[in-house]
């Protein structure tokens, strides 16, 4: 029975095309999709320089198993080691990689509510990159992905992505459209663990579950650079993580506008030191077109700049800003996806003289992405906030036209 499916035409088109459904292969399950989040790489393979025929489009889909593979009978269960932190599953409840028989059973059968994680790394004892932890760098991460993709009427999930724990069951109280955002917070989660002072976060968290608040603004101080969906999920980590100051930069007045109504607490850029002592605000928006983002952080900061800079935008100038906004030996997060090709110049010598620290962060491995469900679920993080329009598969066209726009827009979701 032939299926709809969204692929790109060619540069800033896309076709929804009807194609045969996929074969489900003996170890393979079959989803229905139900909700996909476009991301910016998938606007960047679009409108970019990455756009081509029939590429995939869409990696955070949510859905319902509707069909499982003949390997599995009626359901597939697999075992997960509750003794080790290794990935994946195991068809024994004995773990492959630490020998114990202590495991949690997982069932998938028709009928589950799903997300699905397009890349599943190997975690084999061989694998170079898995083993320093770089497991979005691991070869398997790269050839595993979803059949035909995400943005589609069903799609497959193969067998080495079940197998290597690619396939997580949401609960009931989750939305589909909340399980769509489950792969995007898992990057910025990742980033995260990638800069993160354990430590000095343990200490926040403490002062706050003291009830300490006026302490908080002492505490560290961050910079996100661009603040579409991914940009406010890393202002909400911020907050969790009980950074004292969280600065909000963009030139988009809708986003700044955003942020206040989602925070409330947001203090309008420029009240630097007008603002008396002990009473500066959590959260602080500023327009980088604005006459002095510079002044206002380091108002903000005691002259020193923010301790980490989050550069969650493609854009090459802020990049450029994340240098000069960042205090010595402070620390600038890459998270933002580039144009392919894109090439920029930085002062060297005031990285190399200030000690900064710059740290790039791709894609997310399946500890992250169970982080984010966990976060999600249990509504550390509040995702649905950041929905602001829904399309459905037909309106593809449309609805990336309105991504790259951005026009009054923060996250899009592809309902089915």
């Amino acid at each position: 029975m032939p299926m709809k499916a969204a692929v790109v035409k060619s540069n800033s088109n896309i076709e929804i095309k009807n194609i045969e459904n996929p074969p489900v292969g003996p170890g393979d399950i079959l989803v229905k999709m139900r909700a996909c989040g476009i991301c910016g790489s998938d606007v960047e393979k679009v409108f970019g320089k990455y756009g081509q025929p029939s590429m995939r489009l869409g990696h955070e889909p949510a859905g319902i198993i509707t069909q499982v593979g003949d390997a599995y009978l009626k359901e597939a269960v697999f075992y997960k080691c509750k003794d080790c932190e290794f990935p994946g599953y195991s068809t024994e409840p004995e773990c492959h990689n630490c020998g114990k028989e202590d495991a949690d059973k997982v069932v998938l059968k028709v009928g589950d509510r799903v997300f699905t994680h397009h890349h599943v790394a190997c975690y084999s004892d061989d694998c170079h990159e898995c083993n320093h932890g770089n497991e979005t760098m691991c070869k398997k991460y790269y050839e595993s992905n979803l059949e035909p993709c995400g943005l589609a009427d069903e799609y497959i999930v193969p067998e080495w992505n079940v197998k290597h724990g690619g396939v997580l069951k949401i609960p009931d109280s989750m939305s589909f459209e909340e399980a769509a955002m489950i792969e995007p917070l898992a990057c910025c989660i990742r980033a995260w663990n990638k800069f993160t002072d354990k430590k000095r976060i343990s200490e926040n968290l403490s002062r706050i579950g003291t009830g300490d608040f006026e302490s908080l603004l002492d505490l560290d101080s961050i910079a996100i650079l661009g603040v579409g969906p991914t940009g406010i999920m890393h202002a909400l980590l911020a907050k969790m993580y009980g950074f004292g100051r969280i600065f909000c930069v963009d030139v988009n007045e809708f986003r700044l506008d955003f942020v206040d109504s989602i925070f409330g607490d947001v203090a309008p850029q420029g009240i630097g030191d007008s603002a008396p002592q002990g009473t500066a605000p959590r959260f602080v928006t500023i327009n980088a077109s604005g006459p002095s983002p510079l002044e206002i952080l380091k108002s903000e900061t005691a002259n020193q700049g923010v301790d980490v800079v989050i550069v969650a935008t493609s854009s090459l100038n802020a990049l450029k800003d994340a240098v000069t906004f960042v205090r010595k030996g402070g620390t600038i997060v890459m998270f933002g996806v580039p144009s392919k090709g894109a090439i920029i110049d930085l002062d060297m010598s005031e990285i190399y003289s200030k000690g900064v620290t710059i740290v790039n962060s791709y894609a997310a491995s399946d500890m992250d992405t169970k982080d984010a469900l966990e976060k999600i679920s249990s509504k550390q993080i509040n995702v649905s906030q950041l929905i602001t329009h829904k399309y459905n598969l037909e309106e593809c066209q449309q609805a990336f036209m309105h991504a790259k726009s951005g026009d009054n827009a923060m996250k899009i979701i592809i309902s089915n």
